[in-house]
């Protein structure tokens, strides 16, 4: 199920730079998935682009939560291009699971 404050599936512009790095499939084309109560049991660490775009949301319905939530600080478009903030998004990924690690 769609989530409502989503307008679309996910970005072609994510889904080309996934794809330049040798992830596909069809998990690409599905829409994004709200965040649930649950996720914050079932998942270790929760991620978010943009803290001032999702902090607000997060805290009208998980304000409980919000300081186990971390942010990576890339912007939509037009804050950033695609290119800039993919590869800003992979640097990111890359740091922390060597920190996981």
């Amino acid at each position: 199920m769609p989530s409502p404050n989503n307008p679309g599936s996910i970005s072609k512009h994510a889904i080309e730079a996934l794809e330049e790095r040798n992830i596909n499939g069809k998990e690409l084309k599905r829409y994004p998935r709200p965040i649930k109560e649950n996720d914050f049991i079932k998942y270790d660490k929760i991620i978010a682009l943009s803290e001032n775009e999702h902090r607000p949301m997060l805290e009208a319905r998980f304000n409980h939560h919000c300081r186990t939530v971390g942010f990576f600080e890339v912007g939509d478009l037009p804050l950033e291009e695609p290119k800039e903030a993919m590869n800003k998004i992979s640097t990111l990924v890359d740091a922390l699971v060597e920190r996981i690690n």
